[in-house]
């Protein structure tokens, strides 16, 4: 960067605002390995080929959170700074993390999730339903967060109409009296969502021991079954791990739905070249998680004596993988600023690489067909309130999204009714038996 810039932060709002030139600047220079003294100290790689490198390294490059008998620090896990808690397998690292995610991969298979796609589409008419006769809505909090919860919690085998009540009484008390949902401020989305995690984890906990007694007919029902090494796994670990299947499949999802959502109002021709040739959904999606990069960069810390484009590390660096700089890599992708729906081949580092990619990305992916195909099938015109737009700039570090991107439309037919959790029909997801560890 020039020296004028502020020193590297990306968690400020100046990086939110530059992040592109920022990181294009540091690729493109000779040593393209950035250094911030910010939060103790840490580096970024900001090329895809680095970033892959230390993705695919995880001797060299720890995920693990943990602690000493002390209580303190043993290994500082994925984020910078480091949370105060550990998020599931995300924070371990193999052989640890490859036998949870055992446990779960089945559920994500192409298979598991197929079997499930029309209850997914069922989720994605019903939250559609509850905003098409009002002609207007925000796609954050009134669409696509609905949708991507209820998905989840039906995944889970959650009770969803209790859950969405609940989930819906704690927002509301973040919520001024006259206040519409899409005229909340950035403080309140993060209110509201701090409620709603510190509401999740001993809930979940209460729903591990109720169906681990009685049984259930999703993914808590199998981890309360399941073993490693012949013991099974703690209820408070298995809250931990539903707790991060929910924050790490919503935020992230929600992003990518709202941020193509505005791209295709904003292309109108893209938008029918989709309507016209269904088959491109697919590749379209995975176009827009590459340039909208949802979790912009996880973190590592260095074990061991080790070098990446003539930057030297010791044990303890902390590293910062920058998802979003290597999705932007002209190195890989051509025009990588310019959003291409038919980008193919496409080798974008969105949900991560090696023994710690994204293990919901398949799920993400038609999870994000499911509800954009339906809406511009159902809304076919619509357009972004661009003066009442919220970037979620004070989150970028964690996710590049928004906190309300308001829309209008001409208002259309319900397909159902007016309710807090759709009745769905169709079958669930169930998990691939022969399914093993990514």
């Amino acid at each position: 960067m020039d020296t004028g810039d502020p020193e590297f932060d990306h968690h400020s709002t100046f990086h939110a605002e530059h992040w592109r030139e920022i990181f294009r600047s540091a690729r493109e220079r000779g040593c393209p390995v950035l250094h911030s003294s910010c939060y103790g100290g840490y580096d970024v790689l900001t090329r895809h080929a680095d970033v892959l490198a230390a993705s695919n390294d995880w001797k060299h490059f720890s995920s693990e959170r943990s602690w000493s008998a002390d209580g303190s620090d043993d290994g500082l896990g994925t984020a910078i700074p480091p949370r105060i808690m550990r998020v599931g397998f995300l924070d371990m690292d193999p052989p640890r993390s490859l036998a949870f995610r055992r446990c779960v991969n089945r559920w994500f298979t192409r298979g598991s999730i197929n079997r499930g796609k029309e209850r997914i589409t069922e989720i994605a008419d019903w939250a559609i339903d509850q905003v098409i006769e009002r002609g207007g809505c925000d796609l954050v909090s009134e669409l696509a967060t609905p949708f991507q919860r209820t998905v989840l919690f039906d995944l889970l085998g959650l009770p969803a109409d209790q859950w969405r009540a609940d989930t819906d009484q704690i927002i509301s008390e973040f919520r001024s009296e006259n206040e519409a949902a899409h005229d909340r401020t950035a403080s309140d989305a993060r209110a509201e969502r701090a409620a709603f995690y510190e509401w999740v984890s001993p809930r979940a906990l209460e729903e591990i021991l109720d169906q681990r007694a009685h049984g259930g007919p999703g993914m808590i029902a199998d981890l309360v079954r399941a073993e490693i090494d012949g013991e099974p796994i703690d209820p408070e670990t298995c809250a931990e791990l539903v707790t991060m299947i929910i924050g790490g499949g919503e935020e992230t999802t929600v992003a990518a739905i709202v941020t193509m959502l505005r791209f295709l109002a904003e292309n109108p021709g893209e938008k029918q070249r989709l309507l016209n040739h269904h088959d491109l959904l697919p590749t379209a999606v995975d176009e827009i998680i590459r340039f909208t990069t949802p979790a912009m960069g996880n973190a590592r810390t260095v074990t061991e004596p080790c070098e990446i484009s003539g930057t030297s590390f010791e044990p303890g660096d902390r590293v910062l993988l920058a998802y979003a700089s290597a999705n932007y890599d002209t190195a890989v992708f051509g025009d990588p600023e310019v959003v291409r729906l038919d980008r193919n081949p496409n080798p974008h580092l969105a949900f991560g690489a090696g023994v710690h990619r994204c293990i919901g990305a398949i799920f993400a992916q038609v999870n994000i067909e499911c509800l954009v195909m339906r809406f511009i099938e159902r809304i076919s015109q619509f357009h972004v309130i661009t003066g009442r737009i919220r970037p979620a700039y004070e989150e970028i570090g964690k996710i590049n999204s928004y906190y309300s991107l308001p829309i209008e439309f001409s208002p259309g037919r319900r397909l159902g009714p007016l309710s807090a959790a759709p009745v769905l029909t169709r079958p669930r997801i169930r998990p691939n038996t022969s399914a093993i560890a990514e």
